[in-house]
């Protein structure tokens, strides 16, 4: 019986690994994200991004935190995946979350424009911090949304919304704006505009991958653990 379970655990190694992944962070801490070394404050530093039940709080301060030089800076096709769910918009957009280049410059930026007290939608940003187009689908506030944002690594940015792994080649929008700047992390934005108190909204299960079907699932390895998990219990029964 050892030497089957050792057989399914070389297996389930096997299964597991990914060539396509860079980095993954289930927010399962508590208190503030930057307690974790993975984060670091690049501007506010007020401790205001904060880790609990599984995902983090975003919108009550001024802190700018990002996974800086997470991973190797990419040339090529880049994706993050991650749950978001506003609780509360605010009037106007604002930047709030992409890709970083280096230690604090933001190489892809993504945020939310709150069209009234309970529905916004997503904008995409020029390096300049200014709104170059909308993807104008209308999500609902309490809501739980898996956005998954692509880069080329030469001009073109797509985002899905609630994508199937199979779903690469109907991306809820794409546009197109030439970009320098290769991705080595992540980061999260609180602006005057959308946060520092006036608005409020969660993420979790952030992935971000060369590979776009692992940007698209929630926690894949969590997921195979469980079912592993309950195989182990099975045989251990049987012994």
């Amino acid at each position: 019986m050892k030497s089957l379970t050792l057989h399914l655990l070389s297996a389930f190694a096997v299964v597991s690994t990914s060539s396509g992944a860079l980095f993954s962070y289930g927010f399962d801490g508590s208190g503030a994200l930057t307690s974790n070394a993975a984060w670091t404050a690049y501007n506010g530093a007020d401790a205001s991004l904060t880790e609990s039940g599984g995902v983090v709080s975003i919108g009550s301060g001024a802190e700018d935190v990002g996974a800086q030089n997470a991973f190797a800076a990419q040339t090529g096709n880049i994706y993050a995946g991650l749950d978001v769910q506003v609780t509360s918009t605010s009037t106007g957009d604002e930047y709030t979350f992409g890709f970083l280049t280096g230690a604090n410059n933001m190489a892809v930026r993504w945020g939310f424009d709150g069209e009234n007290a309970s529905t916004y939608t997503i904008d995409f940003y020029n390096t300049s911090g200014s709104v170059t187009n909308s993807l104008g689908t209308v999500f609902n506030t309490g809501t739980t949304y898996r956005f998954v944002i692509g880069f080329d690594g030469v001009d073109t940015h797509r985002i899905w919304v609630d994508p199937g792994t199979g779903d690469f080649g109907s991306p809820a929008a794409t546009f197109t704006q030439a970009n320098a700047n290769d991705p080595s992390g992540f980061f999260f934005r609180q602006g005057g505009t959308w946060d520092n108190g006036g608005a409020a909204w969660t993420a979790d299960n952030l992935i971000i991958s060369t590979d776009f079907a692992e940007a698209v699932i929630p926690e894949p390895t969590g997921f195979a653990l469980a079912g592993l998990g309950g195989l182990l219990l099975i045989l251990r029964r049987r012994r």
